[in-house]
């Protein structure tokens, strides 16, 4: 019984802090999902920002984003 409270708490507290976490849109740092235009900057500069700021999600929305 002590098992599954341990687990269901600590279970409730992963997802506490996975809700709490900060999201970077990679749109929000200049990425087109045109499938034309070269990502690879903007995708690195919200990854960089998602870094400096203790960590988070780095979120790429549905669409053809180049990068390479």
């Amino acid at each position: 019984m002590l098992k599954k409270f341990i687990v269901l708490f600590v279970t409730s507290i992963f997802i506490s802090i996975i809700s709490f976490a900060q999201t970077f849109d990679i749109t929000r740092y200049g990425a087109k999902a045109d499938g034309k235009t070269v990502n690879t900057k903007a995708i690195q500069a919200a990854i960089d920002a998602c870094a400096k700021n203790g960590g988070g999600r780095v979120y790429v929305p549905a669409g053809k984003f180049l990068t390479g």
